[in-house]
């Protein structure tokens, strides 16, 4: 794995959610999902919305962190408002291997996507 990102320092975003699911390796989905929620979405939000609005630009914030909960802050969130996310995501499952590319918007789970769901009991 590449270390860090040569203009940010900071470790892509797939090489992240590498790391996250390696940490989370033995533990529920419920808690590999929460890790990625966090580390991978909401953490990366923030940054990326108050850097923007630190730089007078438009309040893009959706949600925010409250303890253990997320509070939405009350502007829309759907898809195609800042990039269709679904879409991002199955190009990451497929990138990782998880997922099979069958066209630009069609995917299929891969057999080593099936294995790791049924390592972990999700599917037989």
């Amino acid at each position: 794995m590449r270390e860090a990102d040569l203009l940010t320092g900071e470790p892509s975003i797939l090489e992240a959610a590498a790391r996250i699911v390696e940490r989370c390796w033995d533990s529920s989905l419920a808690e590999l999902t929460r890790a990625l929620v966090r580390e991978g979405v909401v953490g990366p939000h923030l940054q990326n919305a108050l850097r923007k609005m630190a730089a007078r630009g438009d309040c893009t914030l959706r949600f925010y962190p409250e303890g253990e909960q997320l509070c939405t802050t009350g502007l829309d969130v759907k898809a195609g408002r800042s990039g269709e996310r679904l879409g991002n995501v199955l190009g990451n499952l497929a990138d990782l291997g998880l997922a099979e590319r069958v066209s630009n918007t069609s995917f299929n789970i891969s057999q080593l996507g099936n294995e790791i769901l049924a390592r972990r009991g999700i599917v037989t």
